[in-house]
This record gives structure tokens, C-alpha cells and sequence, in this order.
């Protein structure tokens, strides 16, 4: 039993690590968030901080660190959640509700710490994934009531169908667990922790693997922006960077935080692009900028 729950934290690894790579290849191309890079790391450090010490039983150093390092992981993931999903939707206050959510975080590691060096070890644990299954419905809520941004527009049903069942397997997990003794629950997690992690890394792994692959096989180099055609209308430095970004397709709030401008300041330049060029939408710009 040992050799086959090993043998399952080894698979699980390399295809966490191979699904970060996908990832990497598919930021490089443009068609991935690099919130979601943060996001697949900080599972996969999670994943490995639960489960190593069914590699290396009784290491002083591994059993001394987890406890620890456990609750941080988990609420850093938590937070990583939260900003995937302000990234890949179309909300408003985007910024804020990150800072909110920093705070919210650190707040959850700073008494998670106290709980744990207080030696309410299952109480630090259990607010740690109390703002996990938090974030993670937040999150699933998001996806269900919003528009997908840019990179996310042709998978939109198939993300809005995941968020509702995993929305739906947190809500039975949580009912679950209220019935469930607390010891028992404990028992379970310490007997077959290994393969419940490894079991959920391997899931997320393949579907998160399948749709990045998917993305590289519908990816084509966007044509050529022809820069003449930007000087010969006498268009700023600074509004040639947002007509750019709007021929790629970048919607008005992904463009404002790629340039660290604000959303008004964006429509201004939209605004003074298409006087200049003396067109009236976005398909229209694309057409002169590409010299189609």
C-alpha cells in the first residue's frame, strides 16, 4: 500500500510540474494569466506541503515545518484564488477587492500562527480552510455571474459549467463535514490524506493540462501592426500602446491595468484614437492597423 501511495504522489508532482510548464509556454504566447501560474504554484506547494511527509515519515524537519507551513500555504492559495478570478472576469473595483483580500489573508495567517503555537493545531487548520472554501465559492460565483475577460471568451462554458459542480462538491463537502465527528474526520484525513490530495492534484492536473493544450493548438501568431500607419496619423506614444492592446482584443479594463492607467484615462485615449483615425469602433482600427 505504501509503494502505490508513493508511486501516486510521484505521478501527481510531475504533472503539477508538467501543467506549470504548459502554463509558462502558454503565457509566453499570451493566451494564459500569469495569475494563473500563482495559482498552480501555490497548489502545488500546498499539495506537496500535505502530503511529503508520507515520502519522508518521521523526518524531524518535515514533521516541525508542516504544521506551520500548512496554514500559510492554504491561505496563500486562497488568496491566489480570489486574484485568478478578478483577472479572468469582467467586475468592477478589481483592485480593491484584491487589497481586501491581502488583508483578509494575512489576518488568516497571523491567527492561524497564534492558533498554532497556542496549540489549537485543528483550530488553526480549520480557519485556514474555512477561507479556502470561502474563496474558492466567492470565486465559483464570479464565473457563474460575470463576463469572461479576453483569454477566457471562447472556454466560457466550459468554465461556467466546472465553477457549478465544483461549487456544488464544496457545499456537500462542507454539509459532510458538520455531520461528521471531528475525530473521525481527522482519522480519515491522517489514513488516507495521501491519496485524497493526490487524487485531487491528478483531477485539477489533467483538466487544467487539457485546456492549456487547447489553447496552444488554436494559437496563431496575431498579424503585424503596422507602426507607419500609427505615425502617419500622428497618434502619442501613449495612445499607440492602447490602440494596440484594443486590436488584440484587450477590453477596456484589462488595457487600464496593463498600463497602469486608470479606466477613464483609457476611454480618453480610445476616444482621441478613433477621432484621429477617424474610425467608429474597434473592428474598424483593427482593420487600419493591420493595413487590411
Amino acid at each position: 500500500m505504501d509503494i502505490i501511495r508513493n508511486i501516486l504522489l510521484v505521478f501527481a508532482y510531475t504533472l503539477g510540474i508538467s501543467t506549470l510548464i504548459v502554463q509558462f509556454i502558454c503565457y509566453k504566447k499570451k493566451v494564459e494569466y500569469k495569475e494563473t501560474i500563482v495559482v498552480t504554484i501555490s497548489f502545488l506547494m500546498l499539495i506537496i506541503s500535505t502530503t511529503i511527509q508520507f515520502l519522508f515519515p518521521n523526518t524531524p524537519l518535515v514533521l516541525n515545518i508542516k504544521p506551520v507551513a500548512t496554514p500559510i500555504l492554504l491561505a496563500c492559495f486562497s488568496v491566489s484564488i480570489v486574484f485568478n478570478s478578478h483577472k479572468e472576469r469582467v467586475i468592477q473595483n478589481s483592485g480593491l477587492r484584491n487589497i481586501l483580500t491581502v488583508l483578509i489573508g494575512l489576518l488568516v495567517i497571523v491567527l492561524s500562527l497564534v492558533l498554532q503555537f497556542s496549540n489549537f493545531h485543528t483550530t488553526s487548520l480549520w480557519l485556514s480552510a474555512g477561507f479556502l472554501f470561502i474563496s474558492v465559492e466567492y470565486s465559483m460565483l464570479l464565473v457563474l455571474c460575470t463576463k469572461p475577460a479576453f483569454l477566457l471568451k471562447e472556454t466560457d462554458s466550459t468554465e461556467k459549467r466546472n465553477a457549478l459542480v465544483i461549487a456544488i462538491i464544496m457545499l456537500i463537502t462542507l454539509l459532510t463535514l458538520c455531520f461528521t465527528p471531528q475525530q473521525l474526520t481527522i482519522d480519515i484525513v491522517n489514513q488516507h490524506g495521501a491519496f485524497i490530495f493526490a487524487g485531487i492534484a491528478i483531477f485539477l492536473s489533467i483538466s487544467k493540462l487539457s485546456s492549456d493544450v487547447k489553447k496552444l493548438s488554436k494559437f496563431t501568431v496575431p498579424p503585424t501592426i503596422e507602426e507607419n500607419q500609427l505615425k502617419k496619423y500622428q497618434i502619442s506614444p501613449r495612445e499607440s500602446d492602447v490602440a494596440k492592446l484594443l486590436a488584440e482584443g484587450k477590453s477596456y479594463r484589462e488595457i487600464a491595468e496593463e498600463l497602469y492607467i486608470s479606466l477613464p484615462t483609457v476611454k480618453t485615449h480610445v476616444t482621441r484614437v478613433y477621432e484621429k483615425l477617424n474610425v467608429k469602433n474597434r473592428h474598424e482600427l483593427t482593420k487600419i492597423l493591420h493595413n487590411k
